[in-house]
C-alpha cells in the first residue's frame, strides 16, 4: 500500500475520523479518497478500517450531493 501521508498525519486523520458520526465518517472518508486520486480508495479504506463498499457509498452520496444544486 502506498503511503500518501506520513504517520503523524495518518494518526490525526484516524483521530478526527473516530470523533465523527457514521454519516460524517462516510463523507469524510469519501473526500479524503477522492482528494488522493488513484489508489486513494484502497489507502483510505485500509487506514480507517472501512470497507470499500461503505467508502464507495460515501463517494456516491458525495457526488450526488455536489451535483444536485
Amino acid at each position: 500500500m502506498a503511503n500518501f501521508y506520513d504517520t503523524e498525519i495518518e494518526r490525526f486523520i484516524q483521530l478526527h475520523y473516530s470523533r465523527l458520526s457514521e454519516k460524517d465518517r462516510r463523507q469524510y472518508a469519501a473526500i479524503e479518497a477522492e482528494k488522493l486520486g488513484f489508489g486513494g480508495k484502497m489507502y483510505i479504506s485500509k487506514l480507517l478500517s472501512m470497507s470499500r463498499r461503505t467508502l464507495n457509498k460515501g463517494i456516491l452520496v458525495f457526488w450526488q450531493f455536489n451535483f444536485s444544486y
